[in-house]
């Protein structure tokens, strides 16, 4: 057999070819995109059909693109020559109609995105405001309102990589006075992968044509002084029960009831405790925002650690009434109770301001002086075992020996685990590096461990058996703790 060697030069030209044309892949995940809702366990009962190539929305290819459609595609990403209605469109084969999200007119809205292969580029973000969902779909449509960063950078989100798996958070501002009961918000992916003749007549990656991304998600957006929004309208869960495939996990603290929840207990409803919708949503602004923007410090009951002080679920802050939630002994072995409308692995910790005084800022120094044992021995921090389902946990916590306060304050944190970062040992895996967290407070009471007799639920409107141990389980089994939805989403 005889080997024929290339010169070098074309070895090269040949291998880099190669590797501009592999395609890169990447799907709209928040808000859900039509193609993508059948992997939402949430619209699950509603039967979107499934499209297992959602995360090849391209235009039909690089190459078909620009050679055959002239650089045309289809406003949510089909073959801009396929037969009308396109699949992903208004009428077409995987359209049905499902509005994923509530929003208000000006919100701030979170987007994410996943790249299973980069390829460096941007991303922009359009809306179509039209309801009449009965006429065809045209890019001009979109065009009228192209989104901003809500960092004020501009309307590109720009991808810093190229090859390998990116995933993308990060937050938009929608357009004022703009509503819709049903709009439509697009997604567009140029990518920057390949090399072209640039307009000053050089070359260079990203310039000239580019491969296209396109997705389309379909939305309601009510007007600003909206008091109260559905902001999962079609899903099978409560409204604020949020679950998606990749969504930014949401969770909060039930047992003991942390200040953000009190208004959902209906032991406490006599005291009128405010109302916090989004109290599963204690997430320290942010991954984002608490990473980049605080240098990944978070205020110490869950509120962002750059909003004015007192923060709403500190001392002295909006959400904030000093009423005592439960009673313990010292020493005692608690019921913790928190739920994960989506859980992304990682840990719970949970944390034991002993002070008396209000009246001085809380700071995480004093919660440090505390980290609290998980009752079976196996140490400080509860592992989540799954990612992307709603998991509830119940476990048990035991207090310090020693330690009382007739107004302490108990602090959850959730290291969540299913971010890809770098390790200690200079590898990446997810839960490795900066995760999102969350936090929440319960304001609680510790007698010394002699005490013969302790109300278990001091402020509870229910009839505590003062005086009876049995007043514990009664709470647990027949109020379920602040699980009870029936008194919040009749209000909605």
């Amino acid at each position: 057999m005889i080997y024929h060697s290339l010169p070098l030069s074309i070895a090269l030209v040949i291998v880099n070819q190669f590797t501009i044309q592999v395609s890169g892949h990447g799907r709209l995940l928040e808000p859900p995109n039509r193609s993508s809702l059948f992997r939402c366990q949430e619209f699950s009962h509603l039967e979107p059909p499934e499209n297992w190539d959602d995360n090849a929305l391209y235009c039909g290819g690089k190459l078909h693109q620009h050679e055959v459609n002239d650089g045309k595609c289809g406003v949510c990403g089909d073959p801009y020559d396929a037969p009308i209605p396109r699949a992903n469109e208004d009428g077409g084969e995987l359209y049905r109609g499902i509005i994923v999200r509530g929003y208000r007119s000006g919100d701030i809205i979170p987007v994410e995105v996943e790249l299973t292969t980069s390829h460096k580029g941007y991303f922009q973000f359009r809306l179509c405001a039209k309801d009449d969902t009965s006429s065809h779909l045209d890019q001009s449509c979109f065009d009228e309102h192209l989104l901003q960063l809500a960092d004020g950078s501009g309307t590109n989100y720009r991808i810093p990589i190229r090859g390998g798996y990116y995933y993308a958070e990060y937050n938009l501002t929608l357009p004022k006075g703009v509503t819709c009961q049903h709009c439509v918000l697009q997604w567009h992916y140029e990518a920057g992968n390949d090399w072209n003749d640039c307009m000053d007549g050089s070359g260079g990656l990203g310039c000239g044509r580019q491969e296209n991304f396109r997705g389309c998600s379909d939305i309601t957006i009510f007007p600003e002084d909206t008091k109260a929004v559905d902001r999962n309208p079609n899903s099978r869960f409560r409204p604020g029960l949020e679950l998606s495939v990749r969504v930014s996990s949401h969770g909060r603290l039930l047992e003991p009831p942390n200040r953000s929840s009190i208004w959902r207990c209906k032991e406490f409803s006599h005291l009128q405790p405010p109302k916090n919708w989004n109290d599963n949503e204690l997430f320290c602004g942010g991954r984002l925002h608490q990473i980049e923007v605080n240098g990944g410090k978070c205020g110490v009951c869950g509120d962002p650690y750059d909003a004015p002080i007192p923060r709403a679920n500190e001392d002295g802050g909006e959400l904030y009434k000093g009423i005592i939630v439960r009673a313990y002994k010292s020493g005692d072995v608690i019921p913790i109770e928190i739920q994960l409308t989506t859980s992304h692995w990682g840990y719970f910790q949970f944390r034991l301001c002993a002070k008396d005084d209000q009246a001085s800022h809380l700071d995480q120094a004093c919660f440090d002086e505390h980290l609290l044992e998980l009752a079976d021995g196996s140490g400080t921090n509860f592992p989540i075992p799954v990612n992307s389902v709603e998991f509830y946990a119940e476990y048990n916590l035991t207090l310090p020996k020693g330690v009382t306060c007739k107004h302490c304050v108990l602090q959850w944190h959730y290291n969540t685990g299913n971010h890809w970062g770098i390790c200690e040992d200079g590898t990446g895996a997810n839960g490795c590096g900066p995760q999102e967290n969350f936090r929440a407070c319960s304001d609680i009471m510790i007698m010394p461990q002699d005490t013969e007799f302790i109300d278990r639920n001091p402020n509870s409107k229910f009839e505590s058996g003062e005086g009876d141990e049995k007043a514990w389980e009664y709470d647990r089994n027949a109020l379920r703790r602040c699980n009870s939805t029936e008194i919040v989403w009749s209000e909605l």
